[in-house]
């Protein structure tokens, strides 16, 4: 086994960051002009560029890097002012993270960070979606040239780094498609905006070939927390920025997705679909299954008795990632180890600059299953390799627990 590698732990959301000129390379020639792109400025700032247009979710870039936020939060608001005005006039790629764009370099920080594999998501594409929902072929389009770019990164360590494709419900289409080469390519799950598109629900049968495809493909349904999506729920910007709302805005979109497809029966059409909510915390779980059993055995209820207990089909498909800051004990107490999974966010900077020794001591309360379960198990089957054999514990890495006690068979 290679010095300080830990076969135990499996990040199940992790990052790279887009190279500046990834879609005008990648992207298909009558696209190029007007390819999302990152260029620096006159005077040095990196500006994001969306269809010809600078992004009104993200204008400006900074480079991005771990603990970068718990940094900032030490400093009075001057020199918060001062760093921040520092990063704006760094090159956007070149400053981020080790890691963040070159696959070999990744590799050697999952090495040095003791991790055996890392499941990668977009950066930018958090958020350009937001500002082109009026032309689905650019969005398409514009997808499918990332998802070229992530599945060739990781293909360069298929076992190491797992591709998310990103694909779009405003061409479901066009998007199930897609879904099907990026599985020929290697990805292992994919993002989806679970939001209303043209008044159509993600339950809505429109849909119903993509998810059957994810299904036939054997690829998870991410729902990860997006940048400001200020289509959804059109509260405006001056809310958004408050700080207090801004967290509750941001995670609503997946919360609002995650019951539609359980109480709209999509995942009870298709209980081979595996659902990852990533990045919204998961204290809200309890909470939200309550109320959706309470809906469906309400005899005055329009679902009474016509969908099953959305509790059981939370515990049948849905994964979640706490926060940092939540009481994983207290999660467990209500939940079980079953939908609880580990994870990074390296190289952004929300991550703290050493998270697995922050999610080691949250579960230090856990018994050696539940531990093996949280940082590695419940991962795999997410992602459809819950019957991978493990290798060998090492003294860090609790024994693997039951794959069949986790759930029913994926």
């Amino acid at each position: 086994m290679e010095p300080g590698r830990d076969y135990g732990i499996v990040d199940i959301d992790a990052h790279i960051i887009e190279p500046p000129n990834l879609w005008r390379e990648y992207v298909e020639p009558r696209f190029r002009d007007q390819a999302i792109r990152v260029e620096r400025t006159a005077d040095g700032m990196n500006r994001f560029v969306v269809r010809g247009r600078p992004s009104r979710v993200f204008p400006a870039l900074t480079p991005l890097y771990p603990g970068q936020h718990d940094v900032m939060r030490k400093m009075t608001r001057q020199e918060r002012c001062a760093l921040t005005n520092q990063l704006l006039h760094q090159d956007y790629a070149e400053a981020s993270a080790e890691g963040a764009i070159d696959p070999s370099d990744r590799v050697a920080i999952l090495d040095r960070q003791g991790i055996e594999a890392a499941l990668l998501f977009p950066t930018l594409g958090l958020s350009w979606e937001e500002d082109v929902l009026d032309d689905p072929e650019y969005t398409l389009a514009s997808m499918r040239a990332y998802n070229t770019w992530i599945t060739e990164f990781c293909a360069t360590a298929p076992d190491r780094l797992w591709a998310v494709a990103h694909l779009s419900l405003l061409d479901p289409d066009a998007s199930a498609a897609e879904a099907a080469r990026a599985a020929r390519r290697g990805a292992r799950a994919v993002l989806v905006r679970t939001v209303a598109v043209k008044g159509r629900e993600p339950s809505h049968p429109c849909f119903d070939r993509l998810w059957a495809t994810l299904e036939d493909h054997d690829l998870a349904l991410t729902m990860h927390v997006l940048a400001p999506q200020r289509t959804i729920l059109n509260w405006g910007n001056n809310l958004r920025r408050q700080s207090y709302f801004a967290r509750t805005h941001d995670n609503l979109p997946t919360l609002l997705g995650l019951s539609d497809l359980v109480l709209g029966g999509t995942l009870s059409r298709f209980p081979r679909l595996r659902v990852g909510c990533m990045e919204v915390g998961a204290e809200w779980v309890p909470w939200l299954l309550r109320n959706m059993d309470d809906k469906v055995t309400c005899p005055f209820s329009e679902f009474a008795t016509d969908v099953e207990k959305p509790s059981d089909v939370f515990r049948r498909q849905v994964w979640v990632t706490p926060e940092f800051s939540e009481d994983l004990d207290w999660l467990v107490s209500r939940l079980g180890t079953a939908p609880l999974m580990a994870y990074t966010d390296y190289p952004h900077p929300e991550s703290s600059s050493d998270p697995l020794a922050t999610w080691r001591a949250r579960s230090a309360g856990l018994d050696a299953a539940a531990r093996r379960a949280f940082f590695r198990t419940n991962a795999l089957a997410l992602v459809g390799l819950a019957r991978r054999p493990a290798p060998a514990a090492t003294s860090d890495a609790p024994p693997e627990v039951d794959d069949a006690a986790r759930r029913v068979a994926v």
